[in-house]
């Protein structure tokens, strides 16, 4: 994050400052006011002194973008948006002028700058503001493959006012056989956000904001050619003041069988114990990431990070026996993958997802005799085991204390 006032296209930006001097009533009012007091000096005038300026309250931002590989000003017209302010880059002028940027609290200020236009990757990034002269910016956006990329809009809003949020951090995470691309992107001040150069297929859709929840989803992103084929997204946040009440249920892993007095905590409420029937609740939790933590004698603790959010379902926590010894071997799953209809039972992918959290623990890849081993936490998972388009599931809960989970088989027919 840097103040670029000197660069390739230094002297458009000499022009571009004098134009925004004498066009900006601020700065003139501030010449007039010097010069008026200067002449009040020479001809022996007193009695009134000079007027001081007012503190400036907001920024100015002068925003240009250049092709990343060419170093050439796009010739195509670019929205650039600087906290919450949004303006149109056009060919002809090469740049935009923001008035009024807010100039935030940190120090040094910054402010998050969008920059979109078809045929290129959106840019994104925190980008710092002078509080004393006209920032300047120059954007080298990314060539994007128009027939493998699409161009997606829409608004986020407070979930509970429907006011719109400024600034809010989009993002688009696509994953396939090369790994994942995230292409993100910042809300103006009507809430409203453009994003382009999103490969096409399944994103997983997010956004943010200080003092929300984040809002998830997926959206199958098709293939525009920089225009805007694909719907328009509403995102929803949910204040992160809101609270909700959270209940739930505490057994054996291997029983089923309800455990009271079992300790349990949820965040920063306090603990409370579990009854007769393993029942527990919290009233007033604040929604949002929260730890919950279970602990009993003769059990292992249990602890896991659970979305709490409106309309959730009860919590169930499934606790393991505890065991004297330590594990005997480096993994605590084992099984075996059998491929039918193919020459050996290699290249099966099983992965483990923690269900409370969602969260990949563990991933391996079968060799010809289809064995897999994998360490993971205590707990509930979902296994699956793929190849190529094949793929199978089984739900295990994973004792702690060493022990060993074996026989998680699974069979699929690749032919």
């Amino acid at each position: 994050m840097m103040d670029r006032s000197q660069h390739s296209h230094r002297n458009r930006h000499e022009v571009m400052a004098t134009r925004v001097a004498l066009s900006d009533g601020r700065v003139v009012l501030c010449l007039a006011a010097i010069c008026g007091a200067i002449i009040a000096g020479l001809s022996g005038c007193g009695g009134i002194g000079p007027e001081v300026p007012p503190a400036p309250t907001a920024a100015i931002a002068v925003i240009d973008a250049v092709d990343a590989e060419t170093k050439e000003p796009i010739a195509v017209e670019a929205i650039a948006i600087c906290g919450g302010v949004r303006g149109t880059i056009t060919p002809a002028e090469g740049s935009v002028v923001l008035r009024d940027v807010p100039f935030g609290t940190g120090t040094p200020p910054v402010q998050p700058l969008t920059v979109t236009a078809p045929g290129y990757v959106t840019f994104a990034e925190l980008i710092q503001i002078s509080m004393t002269v006209v920032t300047f910016y120059t954007v080298e956006l990314q060539p994007a493959d128009p027939e493998l990329t699409g161009t997606v809009s829409g608004k986020v809003t407070d979930s509970a006012t429907g006011a719109p949020i400024v600034s809010a951090l989009v993002r688009f995470a696509h994953t396939d056989v090369t790994g994942t691309t995230e292409v993100r992107g910042y809300t103006d001040a009507e809430g409203g956000f453009v994003v382009g150069g999103i490969p096409i297929g399944v994103s997983r859709l997010s956004a943010e904001a200080p003092n929300y929840v984040t809002a998830t989803d997926t959206i199958n992103v098709v293939q525009d050619s920089g225009g805007s084929q694909n719907p328009v997204v509403t995102l929803k946040l949910l204040p992160g003041s809101t609270v909700i009440d959270v209940s739930g249920t505490v057994v054996d892993a291997f029983t089923n069988a309800p455990l009271s007095g079992v300790r349990v905590t949820l965040g920063t409420s306090s603990p409370v114990l579990t009854d007769t029937t393993g029942e527990f609740a919290f009233t007033g939790v604040t929604v949002g990431s929260q730890e919950l933590h279970a602990s009993l004698s003769g059990y292992d603790d249990y602890t896991a990070v659970v979305e709490v959010l409106p309309g959730m379902a009860r919590l169930r926590v499934a606790m393991t026996p505890s065991a004297p010894q330590p594990p005997e071997s480096p993994f605590n799953v084992q099984g075996t993958v059998t491929l039918i209809g193919a020459t050996d039972n290699s290249g099966a992918v099983v992965v483990a997802v923690e269900l409370a959290t969602g969260r990949e623990w563990a991933r391996c890849t079968t060799p010809a005799s289809g064995n897999y081993t994998m360490f993971i936490p205590p707990g509930e998972y979902r296994l699956t085991a793929s190849y190529g388009d094949r793929s199978v599931r089984r739900t295990v809960t994973v004792p702690g204390g060493g022990r060993v989970l074996s026989g998680i088989d699974f069979v699929l027919t690749v032919q």
